[in-house]
């Protein structure tokens, strides 16, 4: 549209008098039409508004009509119920929660609630957690918290109907008084069902276990596995760990625990059945510890162990010699995952001198050597012939002591993790896993036989900065290069030297999978709020 104002349109021009009146005039018939427009307009809205009502009526008429013949309606209960059954979590027990199965299945129409709570399945595993008070919380919500947890665990266990049941019981230590009355509730409602239990789980104070003590094995015929993690006492005494003969189950074959000092052959366990181990001691100044020696006694009771986790403490190294007892030979075991405390070099000899693993495929290995000590691992080489998978962190060796044992590992070995623990990270001795390392592990041209021939993974985990990180980068290139491997993992402690990635882009595509990771680099903030109360945060530079 023309007009003599155009030149001025969006400008900050300041009109006449008379301009102002000349505007006013020309204005009049754009704004008639614009009057008739907006009548046009709301005339086509209101009908485009009373088809889309109509449209809106129709279309819930027809969904109404295909929900009928959904197939999901006419699916068996059985397939209903077995689909609702994969809805559980494989890997846990199930949360008190409506954000997940079976809680939420219960939630979405009034059907599938009556399904789930008729499925017992559904309702025969638990994970319960105690409610605590804090401080400034007031009693009577806590209470009424409670109330509402117990009440929830018993109607929970109660659609259960006779199927085997898997609870896990997680308990704090709150020092606030209501910690110990809380959690032997909690125990007190599960105990009813103890003929059905078939794998328990429970963190707790040893006091309330102690509720479960007048349970014989044969008031839990089903119990298979068994997962203890007591909360210690500041006060409490002696615990009476062989109170609990319920530990000796006919069906357990599992068992876990991680607790204040005790002696393992207190125990009541069915030692001869069990292929699962795990016995963690909170070691307390003053008190016993699991030493080689009792260790020794733990394998000697259990031929059948094909999975073993333990955490030994020695200490001074007594002067044990290969040969001063015979070799306990353990055919069943399969993993063994030992943290070393204490002597590490008593650990090696005194343990592993006098056990043979003939058929173990997978060993984790934690512990601190003295630094000062070159610690012979022929005692662990000898008894793991045919090891596979191995994970160690590098606090264990020198060195020297790190390349011998990578020298003398198994030809079978196929895996191979190294740890630094980012709490020992350190200057002197960072350099321990270096290209030297590397280049041992490297496949030379000529015919003899490579350091652990079979390799075919690779991790390495913030081992310290390494001494040369040039040499290392270039290291762990030709290592790549040289070996047939599926998967190597590098995650460093320190920013990249060199970018070896698009020199193996070639074996990447022929099916490596490779990972190398770098820490992030360090932002700098610059507020003009820094040191002001009200200071906003920034997370973006």
């Amino acid at each position: 549209m023309s007009s003599p104002f155009s030149s001025l349109l969006g400008t900050n021009y300041c009109p006449e008098d008379d301009e102002v009146g000349e505007i006013k005039a020309l204005l009049v018939e754009p704004s008639q039409r614009l009057k008739r427009l907006d009548d046009v307009i709301a005339g086509l809205q209101n009908a485009l508004d009373q088809l889309m009502e109509e449209r809106a009526r129709l279309s819930a008429h027809v969904d109404a009509h295909k929900a009928l013949r959904s197939p999901v309606r006419r699916l068996p209960l059985d397939i209903i119920q077995e689909i609702f059954v994969a809805c559980i979590p494989t890997h846990r027990n199930c949360a008190m929660s409506a954000l997940e199965a079976p809680v939420l299945l219960g939630r979405i129409c009034r059907s599938w609630r009556d399904i789930s709570l008729s499925t017992p399945r559904l309702w025969s595993k638990i994970h319960i957690v105690e409610p605590t008070c804090p401080y400034n919380s007031v009693i009577a919500i806590f209470e009424e918290k409670l109330a509402l947890r117990l009440e929830t665990t018993k109607t929970w266990l109660g659609r259960s109907g006779q199927c085997p049941l898997s609870i896990s019981l997680q308990s704090t230590f709150d020092r606030t008084g209501f910690t110990l009355e809380t959690q032997q509730l909690l125990i007190d409602a599960l105990l009813p069902f103890a003929a059905r239990w078939e794998h328990i789980t429970l963190t707790t104070l040893f006091s309330v276990l102690a509720t479960a003590s007048h349970l014989t094995p044969a008031d839990v015929p089903m119990l298979k596995s068994v997962s203890i993690s007591e909360i210690h006492e500041p006060t409490q005494d002696t615990v009476r760990w062989h109170s609990l003969t319920f530990l000796r189950g006919p069906e357990i074959y599992s068992f876990h625990i991680m607790g204040s000092s005790f002696g393992p052959m207190e125990l009541p366990l069915g030692w001869e059945r069990l292929t699962d181990l795990s016995i963690a001691e909170r070691w307390m100044a003053g008190g016993p510890s699991l030493t080689s020696d009792m260790s020794f006694q733990v394998f000697s009771r259990c031929p059948k162990l094909r999975t073993c986790r333990l955490l030994v403490h020695d200490g001074l190294d007594l002067g044990y010699r290969a040969g001063e007892q015979d070799v306990l030979d353990l055919p069943a075991l399969n993993s063994l995952d030992l943290q070393c405390v204490g002597t590490l070099s008593s650990t090696v000899h005194r343990l592993f001198g006098r056990l043979s693993f003939p058929h173990l495929r997978h060993c984790k290995l934690r512990g601190n050597s003295n630094r000062d000590d070159n610690i012979s691992f022929a005692p662990f080489l000898a008894a793991t012939p045919r090891l596979e998978t191995l994970d160690i962190n590098i606090e264990l060796f020198t060195k020297p002591s790190l390349d011998s044992f990578l020298h003398g590992l198994a030809s079978t070995i196929r895996e191979i993790q190294i740890n630094e623990f980012p709490i020992c990270w350190r200057e002197v001795g960072s350099d321990i896993f270096d290209d030297d390392i590397l280049a041992s592990l490297t496949t030379s041209t000529d015919l003899a036989l490579p350091c652990c021939p079979a390799l075919q993974a690779l991790e390495i985990n913030y081992c310290g900065s390494f001494f040369d990180q040039a040499l290392f980068d270039q290291a762990l290139l030709r290592f790549i290069q040289s070996r047939a491997l599926k998967r190597v993992v590098v995650h460093f402690a320190r920013d990249m030297e060199l970018d070896i990635c698009p020199k193996l882009d070639e074996l990447v595509q022929g099916g490596l999978h490779m990972e190398l990771t770098y820490p992030p680099p360090a932002v700098l903030q610059f507020s003009p709020w820094l040191g002001l109360p009200d200071a906003p945060h920034f997370t973006d530079p």
